[in-house]
């Protein structure tokens, strides 16, 4: 597996406010997975997706 300094450097972030987001119900998954960034048109890395409703909302 290749390294990603600033996928290591993002993901160490959100470890960081993941107690808190817990309070509002929002939990953070790590994938690696072409197949599924293609079928929500993820295109760079790293790339934080928000599900609202089921409706991904993808942050640049």
């Amino acid at each position: 597996a290749r390294s990603c300094t600033t996928c290591d450097k993002v993901l160490a972030e959100l470890e960081k406010i993941d107690d808190d987001t817990d309070t509002f119900g929002v939990d953070f998954v790590k994938i690696n997975d072409k197949r599924l960034a293609k079928q929500y048109g993820i295109k760079t890395f790293p790339a934080l997706t928000y599900f609202r409703e089921k409706e991904p909302i993808i942050y640049d």
